[in-house]
């Protein structure tokens, strides 16, 4: 059920390289103009929904580098299953939100 240790790890680099900078960016206010970037609720917003959908990855993959038993791999992917849509609906608030200066999307 674990897999190749090599590959789990390569993906989770990937997605740490993919999913952190933009959620760094977005929580220090780095974003490009139009980007949720004038409001700092739906900057906040975005940077948690995507920091915890990145969350997913560590979740599903250091267990299988890990090559623990499986009882730990199903926990851990059971709580990946609950934290990916915590992070999508963390996301769509932030992208979502009316803005506070009276403008609406």
């Amino acid at each position: 059920m674990n897999g190749n240790p090599a590959y789990h790890a390569v993906v989770f680099a990937v997605v740490t390289l993919v999913m952190l900078p933009p959620a760094w960016a977005a929580a220090t206010g780095r974003l490009p103009r139009g980007a949720c970037a004038d409001d700092p609720a739906r900057r906040r917003h975005s940077a948690w929904g995507l920091a915890v959908l990145w969350l997913w990855a560590p979740l599903n993959a250091l267990p299988r580098i890990a090559d623990v038993g499986t009882e730990t791999v199903a926990v851990s992917a059971a709580a990946a299953v609950v934290v990916f849509p915590l992070g999508l609906a963390l996301s769509f608030r932030g992208f979502r939100a009316p803005h506070r200066n009276g403008d609406s999307r």
